[in-house]
C-alpha cells in the first residue's frame, strides 16, 4: 500500500515540477531498511537453512522478528532432537526462555544454538494441542550478536530492543 502510495506522488513530483509545480517526496524511513525475518524458527526440525543464513547476514545488526518458535514434536525426528539436547519442552510452553540457549538445528550439520534475551514487558504466547503441537509467536526488534564456543558451535544472541508503538506499525505495515 505504502509503496503504491509512493510511486503515485513521485508520478506528480515528475509531472507537476516541469511546469512550475510543488515538487514532493515521502522520506525514507529508517524503519524501511530494518529486514524482517517471517518464517518459522524450528527447534525440534533441521529446516532453519533460511534463518541461519538471515542470522549470519544481519549479525551485528538490527532485525524484526515477526515469526514464531516451532518446538512441536511430532516425529520421531523431532523427539529424537528433544532428547538429544536435553529440552525442556515446559520452559518453551511457560515462556520462561529468556535467556536460555535453544538448538538450531540444519541440514547441514552445523552446531549451532539460540539464546532470545526478551524485555521484562514482552509477553510470549504459546499456542500447543494434543497432538504435540508447540509454537510460540515472536514479534518484535532485536540486535544479533554471535559467540564461538568450544570447537565449530556457535550461539546466535537475539536481545530484544525496545521500540515506539509508531516504529511496530510502520514495521508490520510495510510492504
Amino acid at each position: 500500500m505504502m509503496k503504491r502510495l509512493r510511486d503515485f506522488f513521485r508520478r506528480i513530483t515528475g509531472i507537476s515540477t516541469p511546469v512550475g509545480g510543488v515538487s514532493w517526496s515521502l522520506p525514507e524511513t529508517r524503519i524501511g531498511k530494518v529486514p524482517i525475518f517471517r518464517e518459522p524458527i524450528y527447534i525440534t526440525s533441521p529446516y532453519n537453512d533460511e534463518f541461519i543464513s538471515f542470522l549470519e547476514t544481519n549479525t551485528g545488526g538490527i532485525v524484526f522478528l515477526d515469526t514464531h518458535i516451532d518446538a512441536s514434536v511430532t516425529f520421531m525426528e523431532q523427539f529424537e532432537i528433544v532428547n538429544k539436547e536435553g529440552l525442556d519442552l515446559d520452559t518453551i510452553t511457560s515462556g520462561k526462555f529468556s535467556g536460555v540457549i535453544l538448538p538450531l538445528p540444519n541440514k547441514k550439520g552445523l552446531l549451532l544454538k539460540l539464546t532470545f534475551y526478551f524485555t521484562e514487558s514482552h509477553v510470549l504466547k504459546y499456542s500447543s494441542g494434543g497432538t504435540g503441537l508447540i509454537t510460540v509467536d515472536v514479534k518484535g526488534f532485536f540486535e544479533i550478536s554471535r559467540t564461538l564456543h568450544g570447537g565449530p558451535s556457535t550461539v546466535f544472541h537475539l536481545k530484544e530492543i525496545e521500540a515506539s508503538l509508531e516504529d511496530r506499525v510502520a514495521i508490520l505495515n510495510r510492504d
